[in-house]
């Protein structure tokens, strides 16, 4: 069984190989301030990091940055960002614990609309989403600012 449960401090450390699956390039210090200062704002119903467990086990097997906007046409709109599931067997098990926590949360939120970013290796549990009735909805292009600034030099 998959328990899916806010981030807490003691986990910081265990969570970062997961985190690094979506985004390689980060490091250890700059996830824990993000992760200390996403903390910060628990209890709140703007943003946190939902935590996948396996049973009674403290080892993380996923989790999802969400946060809540007001968008344009959407109303208050709760995001899951940074999508990752884990599992040596199924990572579709926890992909799917991974959505049924984020409609839970967006029911507890009384949000508008749900949206799930799905980051590199992180697409492979996106059917998972898609079974919840998640479906495309705009394509996101990204670069490095300083890539902007070097080809203007």
């Amino acid at each position: 069984m998959i328990k899916v449960q806010p981030l807490t401090a003691p986990e910081i450390r265990a969570t970062f190989p997961l985190i690094r699956e979506v985004a390689p390039g980060l490091g250890f210090a700059e996830w824990t301030r993000f992760a200390r200062r996403m903390l910060s704002a628990a209890g709140t119903d703007k943003a946190g990091i939902m935590v996948a467990r396996t049973g009674d086990r403290a080892i993380p097997v996923g989790l999802y940055i969400w946060h809540v906007v007001r968008e344009l046409g959407s109303g208050r709109a709760l995001t899951a960002e940074k999508v990752v599931a884990f599992d040596l067997t199924d990572r579709h098990i926890v992909g799917d614990a991974l959505v049924e926590s984020l409609e839970t949360l967006a029911l507890d939120l009384g949000v508008d609309a749900v949206k799930a970013v799905m980051h590199g290796r992180s697409a492979d549990i996106a059917a998972s989403f898609r079974g919840a009735g998640l479906r495309p909805d705009a394509e996101i292009l990204r670069k490095s600012a300083s890539a902007t600034s070097a080809a203007r030099a």
